[in-house]
């Protein structure tokens, strides 16, 4: 299994924290960010994050305007966008126009992990 260093963007701190535990364990590199400002300005420093996983509704700007960012700046990271309250429309917008490689629900990430390969 590649180690890759990934980039967690949620609001919620408790969310953040499990999943950084879950991916650690499999020896990955977790940064985290609670915005989509906050994982700009760690998209900026380390260039080398292979995998943005971000959370969709955030205070400070959203995730859907993180991809757009991403998108824009072609920043060659993987996307993922992970949502308690993903819609299809959502999910076809991120999928189709912003280059996410996932959309789904949070609670489906774990299984998204293991399917990607990135956790045993």
């Amino acid at each position: 299994m590649q180690k890759l260093k990934i980039l967690i963007v949620d609001d919620e701190k408790a969310l953040r924290t499990i999943f950084k535990r879950v991916l650690e364990k499999s020896g990955h590199e977790i940064l985290t960010a609670g915005n989509g400002l906050e994982a700009i300005r760690l998209l900026a420093i380390h260039n080398d994050i292979n995998l943005t996983i971000t959370d969709l509704d955030m205070g400070e700007m959203d995730g859907l305007d993180l991809l757009v960012y991403m998108k824009n700046t072609e920043h060659n990271s993987r996307r993922w966008l992970a949502s308690g309250a993903m819609t299809p429309e959502v999910s076809n917008i991120a999928l189709n126009e912003l280059g996410a490689e996932v959309a789904c629900v949070k609670i489906n990430l774990l299984k998204k992990f293991k399917e990607k390969g990135i956790i045993e």
